[in-house]
This record gives C-alpha cells, structure tokens and sequence, in this order.
C-alpha cells in the first residue's frame, strides 16, 4: 500500500456480517492503474473480510465482490482460506479453499528475480 502510485483512502464504515469494518479504497495514478479497490477491513480483529473491485476509477458499473472467510492462522501468519467470488450482476463466478500451507519450505533466491534478468 505504500508503493509508489498507490493512493489508499479511508472512505467509510459499515457493519458486515454483524461486525463493523472499515473501507479503505485503494486507487492508483494513472501510470500505475485505472481501476479501484475498496477493501472491507474488520476494526477489531484488523482482517479483511470483502473485496469489491471497480474496473474503472469512475462510473456506475457494479463492483465485482469477493468475500474472505475461514481466517485460520498459519505459521504465525493469519488469512483467508476461503475466497469466495461473484460477478458484478451478483452471480457466484467461483469458490477457492486453501488447504495443506506450509511455509517452512525455503524458496530460492533467484524465484524473486525478473526473468532474463
């Protein structure tokens, strides 16, 4: 969120599924993207439990939406393992569960380097 051409901006609050989260909708310059984010973050426990994404800065279209469930921590590390995912006409588009994590694997070194590079 603090790389640069990313612009966060707290935008409001609500209460889903029975708990207040804030909205924090994250945009970016116009080198850097054109669509939009809005993030729904829980206040007490500081997870994100909805996504709702824009293809564009501005308009009316629906947002496309993504609901977080399931947050089980993992390694010391807590997220989603459920992510569920509906069009923008509000029809489920797709379900994904994240099972078997293991993060005590190590990654080579050259796995974050461009290709080519």
């Amino acid at each position: 969120m603090t790389d640069p051409g990313v612009i966060p901006k707290y935008v409001g609050a609500s209460v889903l599924n029975g708990s207040p989260v804030s909205h924090l909708e994250i945009t970016f310059n116009e080198n850097v993207g054109r669509d939009r984010w809005v993030l729904f973050v829980n206040d007490e426990t500081k997870l994100i439990h909805k996504v709702e994404h824009y293809s564009r800065v501005s308009g009316d279209l629906p947002p496309e939406q993504i609901y977080w469930s399931d947050h089980q921590e993992e390694f010391g590390i807590t997220f989603s393992h459920q992510n569920t995912y509906y069009r923008s006409n509000g029809k489920k588009l797709e379900e994904f569960k994240i099972t078997n994590v293991d993060f005590s694997t190590p990654i080579a070194d050259n796995k974050f380097q461009k290709r080519g590079a």
